[in-house]
């Protein structure tokens, strides 16, 4: 369990300071009274600070002073460090005597100097004094005093000393008791050095490694920014070459309806020469007649054809026409068409002239079918609108196979794109700029992840897009969609 300081030092019953310093020598060089300190540090405190606070608790009391002798049987002072430190209070009354009193003084009786608290060299008896010559004169009593409080001195001293070595000797065993235990930890002391040595080595070889790998990644990284700047540039080529593609296939196509045109009016014109040299020419023949003038051969037929009668003399007089060209000058300005008012609509904008048939079946304009008569009429809208290329995001695979099959031999470009394939800006942006207007289904077709990038590259590039209501699909809700948004820039634009 986790422990703080300073409550680490109360239960140890030491000074904060002392439980600090310990901290500070085995790991915590920044340690401080309110810091938490982890379990096994707290028991290795324990077991440290511990011992020497029950050592300092077993540390003896001093002695009580000893009751002091007076007189001849006072003993000697001693001290512990020195071996001469034996003296009797007669040597010390000779020591200070005159001269001619010394004799006196000498017959004092010999004292037994022991020490039970000292050493075995200390307590040793002195040999008897030699018989004492015959009583001087009696000391001076200031010599006295002098000479007692001197003795008293020593042995206070001695008593001092005394103390010290006995409290030197207890910490002495104590230390001995502390040390054997610490035998062992100072092997495994060792050994932790020669491990933290080892791993201070591999911590080293490990930090080259890693300094090396930064290093790799460093040039990986410039490498992959070199590599998205030459990707970006790659994209913007991509992008342009997608951009002249549309247009070169917008300029082929161009040329192939050219193509056709010309071989339209080249085999109009052969069928002309035939007719002329056949003989079954109605505009020379009116020449003839003084109508040289196109408006005045048609106001001549308008008025023959008004009445039954001239149709029928116009016909017998026209008999020697070119039955094919006459087929196919029908062919041309007259289509059959049902009741809906859709397909008759598709008539008068292709400029036919609509002949009316009883079955959807026979009508030349849907066949029966809403989906053809609602493209049809989408087709002749996006015509009168200049809108040639339209850019269908997604919708279901019956849809896509069906718009195929009706934009064949249409005057529009019908680019159908599937909702699967990877949505990537350098291609959306090509495709929008390629096209003159986009659908979108709504989301229950099409997810918004797949035509969400289309519909913003289109605002950008101002394109109409035009949004398809509704979760079927179908092409009929399609062409309906794109025709009412046609029809409504065109009343827009015209207003």
């Amino acid at each position: 369990m986790k422990t703080k300081a300073y409550k680490l030092a109360a239960e140890l019953g030491v000074h904060e300071q002392s439980v600090l310093e310990w901290l500070r020598a085995h790991g915590y060089p920044n340690v401080r009274r309110a810091d938490t300190i982890r379990a096994e540090v707290c028991q290795a405190a324990r077991l440290a600070l511990g011992r020497k606070a029950a050592a300092g608790r077993r540390a003896p009391p001093p002695p009580p002073p000893k009751p002091r002798l007076t007189g001849a049987t006072a003993p000697a002072p001693v001290e512990p460090e020195g071996p001469a430190l034996r003296v009797s209070f007669a040597e010390l009354l000779e020591s200070h005597l005159p001269a001619d009193e010394r004799s006196g003084a000498a017959a004092a009786p010999s004292v037994v100097e022991t020490s039970p608290a000292l050493p075995g060299p200390l307590n040793k008896t002195r040999p008897p004094a030699p018989p004492a010559p015959p009583p001087e004169p009696m000391v001076p009593a200031a010599d006295v005093a002098r000479a007692r409080g001197e003795r008293d001195e020593a042995l206070r001293r001695a008593d001092e000393w005394r103390i010290r070595f006995e409290r030197a000797r207890s910490d002495l065993e104590d230390a001995r008791t502390r040390l054997r235990p610490l035998e062992g930890a100072a092997e495994a002391m060792a050994a932790l050095r020669a491990e933290r040595e080892r791993l201070a080595l591999e911590s080293s070889t490990l930090r080259q490694r890693l300094q090396a790998i930064e290093d790799e990644r460093d040039t990986l990284e410039a490498t992959a920014a070199e590599l998205q700047s030459e990707l970006v540039v790659t994209r913007e080529h991509l992008h342009r070459v997608e951009t002249e593609a549309s247009q070169r296939q917008i300029l082929v196509d161009d040329l192939e309806l050219a193509v056709q045109r010309e071989v339209a009016w080249r085999a109009r014109a052969l069928e002309l020469e035939r007719a002329a040299v056949v003989g079954g020419n109605l505009g020379a023949a009116l020449q003839r007649l003084g109508l040289g003038g196109l408006d005045e051969q048609q106001r001549m037929l308008q008025a023959i054809v008004a009445q039954p009668e001239g149709v029928r003399d116009l016909l017998r007089a026209v008999r020697q026409v070119d039955p094919d060209a006459l087929g196919r000058l029908v062919r041309d300005r007259l289509v059959r068409v049902c009741a809906h008012p859709v397909c008759n609509q598709v008539a008068v904008l292709e400029d036919r002239l609509p002949m009316r048939v009883d079955s959807g079946r026979d009508c030349e304009i849907c066949r029966g079918s809403s989906d053809r008569r609602w493209f049809l009429r989408m087709v002749r809208e996006c015509v009168r609108a200049g809108v040639r290329r339209l850019l269908v995001i997604g919708g279901r695979d019956v849809t896509r196979d069906a718009l195929r099959g009706l934009a064949e031999g249409q005057p529009v470009d019908l680019r159908l794109i599937a909702d699967n394939e990877e949505v990537l800006p350098a291609r959306v942006q090509g495709r929008i700029e390629g096209s003159d207007l986009l659908i979108l289904w709504s989301e229950a077709v099409v997810s918004v992840d797949v035509s969400g990038p289309y519909a913003d590259a289109a605002r950008r590039e101002q394109r109409p897009v035009v949004q398809v209501l509704g979760d079927r699909g179908g092409v009929a809700p399609m062409a309906r969609a794109v025709c009412n948004r046609l029809a409504r820039d065109l009343v827009l634009n015209a207003g």
